[in-house]
């Protein structure tokens, strides 16, 4: 969970900075690794963003579950 919500909270905008890229957020989690984050954790994660179109994926997953949710 430590690793998932570092990646979020880089990854989104903040008061004191402006939201890390996807893959900049990964390097410094790489960085991070293996002092403050697991690394099996990291790279499972790093596969995830290393897909192409992540946010298309999270939005047909969101998609099917809402459909499911209404009896389609």
């Amino acid at each position: 969970m430590a690793v998932a919500d570092a990646y979020d909270a880089m990854t989104h905008d903040r008061p004191q900075r402006s939201a890390m890229s996807p893959l900049a957020a990964m390097d410094e989690l790489r960085r991070c690794t293996p002092a403050g984050f697991d690394t099996a954790c990291v790279e499972a994660l790093a596969g995830l963003v290393n897909i192409s179109d992540l946010e298309a994926a999270m939005g047909r997953r969101k998609s099917a579950v809402e459909l499911q949710m209404v009896g389609a």
